[in-house]
């Protein structure tokens, strides 16, 4: 198994913290793709916001 590190850096912190993740991937080929996420979280609770750049919207989950 292949281990990928992130690099993440703090975009706000307070109550609620927003941080920025970038990490590499291989894709179908094996060829290193470059990812950044953005997420948010309160102490031990986290929370994502999926968004489809193809539809230009908000995936929303109940």
């Amino acid at each position: 198994m292949e281990k990928h590190q992130a690099k993440e850096k703090t975009l706000h912190e307070g109550y609620l913290y927003l941080r920025e993740a970038t990490y590499t991937q291989p894709d179908i080929n094996r060829n290193p793709v470059k990812k950044t996420i953005e997420y948010f979280g309160r102490g031990d609770s986290v929370a994502a916001l999926i968004f489809d750049k193809d539809r230009n919207q908000f995936v929303l989950v109940r």
